[in-house]
């Protein structure tokens, strides 16, 4: 049986939180309390996940130490020549012949790590998510983020408005106005035969 490949595999999130972090300051060493700490891992075997990818990427040497290459990705001019030379030396030049670049064919990529690296689908497609993710220049990457978190935002305040409709919301002059849809309850309908009656006499 051949060999199986390797394939580095890193979650976006924790790509771009992790360059975050390296624009402020580069740490001294990466080390999987400071990935579980840094990236709120839920435990240190995630955190011991990551280290492996960022050495194969180059980022970090064997003590865990953030390399010169970890000093250029952090710059914006000198991003996407890092993650072009990442590209280069870790995958082969048939994949890159095949699929490059950040709308590349998915699906047929995927099928490719499934059979090239023997992988299963869901393996396969965390490989693809990270070659795309190098295959993204910086400026693009940064515009399907920002439309990313604005999707997000109108998703969540619609949400919140269709739970005030739900629930009834309040005027400014202190009305209460319900939701004719929602189907009033036994205990809410008043029986008015029970209800004692007033009578005033004028004279």
């Amino acid at each position: 049986m051949p060999e199986r490949t390797v394939y580095p595999f890193i979650p976006e999130k924790h790509w771009w939180a992790l360059r975050a972090q390296f624009q402020k300051s580069l740490p001294t060493a990466i080390t999987p309390t400071y990935l579980q700490s840094l990236l709120g891992l839920n435990s240190i075997k995630s955190a011991k996940n990551l280290i492996s990818p960022l050495k194969q990427l180059g980022l970090i040497d064997a003590e865990g130490k953030p390399t010169a290459r970890a000093n250029d990705w952090r710059t914006d001019a000198k991003y996407d020549a890092v993650c072009a030379q990442i590209v280069k030396e870790v995958y082969p030049q048939e994949l890159r012949d095949l699929f490059s670049g950040p709308d590349l064919d998915r699906d047929g990529c995927m099928n490719w790590f499934m059979h090239s690296a023997m992988l299963g689908r869901q393996s396969a497609q965390k490989c693809v998510a990270t070659y795309v993710l190098l295959n993204t220049p910086l400026g693009l990457a940064r515009n399907v983020r920002s439309k990313d978190r604005t999707v997000k935002a109108k998703k969540s305040s619609s949400s919140r408005r269709r739970s005030r409709t739900d629930q009834g919301t309040t005027s400014l002059n202190g009305e209460v106005h319900f939701n004719p849809s929602v189907e009033a309850k036994p205990h809410d309908i008043v029986d008015m035969d029970k209800c004692p009656s007033l009578h005033i006499d004028l004279q």
